[in-house]
């Protein structure tokens, strides 16, 4: 693992609580496990977005830059999963 990975998958866990954090303030749990597990990834994968365009913006290596690039991809493609997931189901978003 290189020095900028091992960065990255140490931040993980940090902003897994900050994200779940927002959340709980947002939301209180319903009782529903999906539902929860959902709407407690939506405001994760949204600050992990703001991030990975940080980086395209400000980042210089080509390896990081190449990651940002494929995280944008897929977060934004989890993202409107979960979201039309909810709303399938009448549940508001976070």
């Amino acid at each position: 693992m290189t020095r900028k990975t091992a960065a990255v998958a140490a931040l993980s866990p940090i902003l897994f609580a900050l994200a779940f954090g927002a959340y709980a303030q947002e939301a209180g749990p319903t009782g529903n496990a999906d539902i929860d597990f959902v709407r407690s990834l939506i405001p994760h994968h949204q600050d992990t977005l703001a991030m990975a365009r940080t980086v395209l913006e400000q980042g210089r290596d080509p390896e990081i830059l190449a990651l940002a690039r494929e995280v944008i991809a897929a977060q934004e493609q989890d993202l409107a999963l979960m979201r039309q997931w909810l709303d399938d189901r009448g549940q508001a978003s976070v």
